[in-house]
């Protein structure tokens, strides 16, 4: 199943945590075999790589490396071809595959000596006739010809296993990834066969994982996996739980002991349909649209199903963000806590009644729309709102500010430990949201400033709402030409800046920024213009670590992609932290008083 994969994918790739030896298999190789579900490891997630591979394990990872991958159960075939093979073998389907395939033989009494362990040469010359190639063609005797072709083509690539030795998992790993770049006897790349992509000559991981990925499926109350993974994401964050609750969507890849598991939800009234109310593929709630991931969710929202506009929903969203699963009614009760950006009155959707309709930066992460039947003039722009979705009702109160303060690790704030599924987010006075992760606050001083609501479920923080904590809503750069025109009120501002590396100019005709030039923060809105504008402090550094910067008095973290840049005649050119150092070069950091972190570096040479 093609599924958008997205960030978390380039972490899962550094971070595959099945138990593996420290002499195993090339790392990209092994976990591209487990992403196909080539090999597996038990049911402790062991790879044992080192043991020596059977003939019935080889011609397992044989099928499963081929087109015919999806059409076997691995229950037995219900019938054997060999008198030691029964047909409750756990391998028998795969046997049997594999040989009215013309990829393996048995032998002349009938046998198949499914626990024989398999040589270098039996394991090319299956490969071989995998391949296409016919054994008859390949020139010289057996095994010569084909160890000879396996080498040519590249099937032995970073395989030790010599001629006459039995083949270890770890040297079937190496064996199996070489077959997915091996050229068939058409001359095609093989992984091509099977509808995968090579990426500078290595197999397209992403691609794989997208394509092998089990769900999305919506757990019921009391569901648990059909594996004990080893790996757990919760929300895109490696968790240690793989406790399912009633409604998390979740996908799997087996192969890989690893789930995604998601508990994003989006409530609120149905305003569009699109293309049509009778099939559509994307809905939009409270606001914001979402693509529809199944013919199941686009039933229960069409007209036909019983849905429609003005229906008061919630969708239960997967790894993209899709729309996974609709609930209606008393299933599901939504809370969402956050900051009035907009109030206004609108028609309702049938338009028989005036409505009062809220946006609010939610500590989920996503902006939302609301529409209220009841009007509260309390709920202003820049105020704080908790909104309640329960039974099918959409209420919403102005709450105080809630404050809290400490220094912030992955558990928690100061004495307060954070709720597993806490949701955080960050906004910015000026406009703007971003989801945090817990991970995102590590050694973060908090300030009551700092903090605008939270809230706790017993004595743990579930929602908690920052202000401009992290500095993550902004962009950072280097002022180099302030120019300002200016008479009276009539204003006439021009900003030229470096933004890694690449140059901006900004002509403000309604706001003069108090920067000068050097380091500066840049906040954008949703249309990319420039709605806020501040200098970063400088500061004298005399030592750069990989991740801390030194003053004489002062320690700062490095933000993240710090820009650097290598001033020579005035000029400005982006170079590569590695590239500069205190020893031969002056050294000027640029930081944020928000979370001191340096964001740019300016060099120049002793």
């Amino acid at each position: 199943m093609k599924r958008q994969v997205r960030a978390l994918l380039c972490a899962l790739v550094l971070t595959v945590s099945l138990a593996v030896p420290a002499a195993a298999a090339d790392p990209g190789a092994l976990q591209t075999i487990l992403a196909l579900g080539i090999m597996q490891g038990d049911e402790k997630g062991q790879l044992n790589l080192e043991q020596e591979v059977t003939r019935a394990q080889f011609v397992t990872m044989m099928v499963k490396a081929s087109a015919q991958r999806d059409t076997l159960s691995g229950n037995g075939s219900g019938y054997s071809l060999y008198k030691d093979v029964k047909s409750t073998h756990w391998a028998s389907e795969y046997i049997r595959a594999a040989v009215q395939s013309g990829w393996f033989n048995g032998y002349l009494d009938g046998t198949f000596r499914p626990d024989k362990t398999i040589t270098l040469e039996e394991g090319c010359t299956a490969l071989l006739r995998l391949l296409g190639y016919d054994s008859a063609a390949l020139g010289g005797s057996f095994p010569a010809a084909q160890l000879n072709k396996a080498s040519v083509i590249g099937l032995r690539n970073g395989v030790k296993t010599l001629q006459g030795q039995a083949l270890t998992r770890e040297e079937c790993v190496q064996m199996f990834y070489n077959l997915l770049m091996a050229k068939t006897a058409q001359g095609q790349t093989y992984a091509a066969t099977l509808g995968y992509s090579l990426s500078n000559g290595k197999v397209d991981y992403t691609a794989v994982v997208q394509n092998n990925l089990a769900g999305p499926f919506v757990a019921e109350e009391g569901e648990t996996l059909p594996f004990v993974p080893v790996t757990v994401y919760r929300d895109g964050v490696k968790a240690s739980s793989a406790m399912l609750n009633h409604y998390d969507g979740y996908y799997y890849n087996e192969g890989m002991a690893t789930v995604w598991i998601y508990t994003t939800k989006a409530a609120g009234r149905v305003s569009a349909l699109s293309p049509s109310a009778v099939d559509p593929d994307s809905v939009t709630v409270g606001g914001k649209s979402y693509s529809i991931a199944n013919p199941a969710v686009s039933y229960a929202l069409s007209v036909l199903g019983g849905g429609g506009i003005g229906d008061v929903v919630t969708l239960l969203l997967g790894m993209n963000g899709e729309a996974v699963a609709v609930i209606t009614g008393e299933e599901v009760d939504t809370e969402y806590y956050g900051i009035v950006r907009a109030s206004a009155s609108v028609l309702s959707a049938d338009g028989s009644a005036v409505e009062q309709q809220i946006t609010v930066d939610c500590t989920d992460g996503q902006s939302h729309t609301f529409a209220l039947t009841k009007k509260n003039d309390d709920l202003k722009a820049g105020g704080l709102v908790h909104v309640s979705v329960v039974s099918g009702k959409v209420t919403a109160k102005a709450v105080s500010e809630k404050n809290l303060s400490g220094r912030a690790d992955e558990n928690g704030i100061g004495d307060y430990e954070f709720a597993s599924d806490v949701k955080i987010a960050e906004v910015a006075e000026h406009g703007g949201l971003t989801a945090l992760q817990k991970a995102d606050l590590l050694d973060e001083n908090i300030t009551k400033e700092e903090v605008l609501y939270y809230v706790l479920e017993n004595g743990k923080i579930t929602h908690l709402l920052l202000e401009d904590a992290t500095g993550r809503l902004w962009t950072y750069g280097y002022l180099t030409k302030e120019t300002g025109n200016s008479v009276g009120v009539d204003i006439s501002e021009t900003y030229t800046y470096l933004v890694n590396g690449r140059e901006t100019t900004f002509h403000s005709t309604d706001k003069a920024y108090p920067v000068s030039v050097g380091g500066i923060a840049i906040l954008t809105g949703s249309n990319g213009t420039v709605v806020s504008m501040r200098s970063l402090r400088s500061v004298k550094l005399t030592e750069l670590g990989a991740l801390t910067a030194y003053a004489k008095n002062a320690a700062y973290k490095m933000g993240d992609s710090v820009q650097v840049y290598l001033e020579s005649d005035g000029v400005l050119y982006l170079t590569e932290r590695s590239a500069v150092s205190a020893e031969s070069h002056n050294l000027t950091g640029w930081y944020d008083t928000a979370s001191e972190s340096i964001r740019v570096i300016v060099a120049k040479a002793k």
